[in-house]
């Protein structure tokens, strides 16, 4: 009994354990969509233009730099995607010299047009 007794309580200990794990911050914020002034104010604007369904917002990393970018996937559009840092200051283009796609990592989409057709 007492092997059982001792089995029992090894086990709830074991699967009460919880790890508390803190959340991911980027730019020194958990939730850059809504901590972000100048992110959540573009991505008001956008939502109120033609082209909200096009576009979409990516968080990435290049260089050990946060960076977002604006995208679209509008196959009509001729355009390129700007690059911003935290404080939403335009800091280049994909694919120019400073950003080649290479440079990018850890891409993951972080906003999209709740009527968005991007298959992202």
């Amino acid at each position: 009994m007492k092997h059982v007794t001792m089995i029992f309580l090894l086990g709830m200990i074991f699967f009460s354990c919880q790890k508390n794990e803190l959340p991911v911050l980027v730019c020194g914020v958990a939730d850059p969509v809504e901590d972000l002034d100048w992110l959540n104010e573009q991505i008001r604007e956008l939502e109120g233009s033609d082209f909200a369904a096009f576009q979409y917002f990516t968080q990435a990393k290049s260089a050990n730099q946060e960076i977002f970018i604006l995208k679209n996937c509008c196959s009509n559009c001729n355009s390129v995607s700007p690059i911003y840092d935290c404080e939403g200051n335009e800091l280049g283009r994909v694919g120019d010299s400073r950003f080649p796609m290479s440079a990018i990592s850890d891409e993951k989409v972080i906003w999209k047009s709740s009527n968005s057709l991007c298959n992202v």
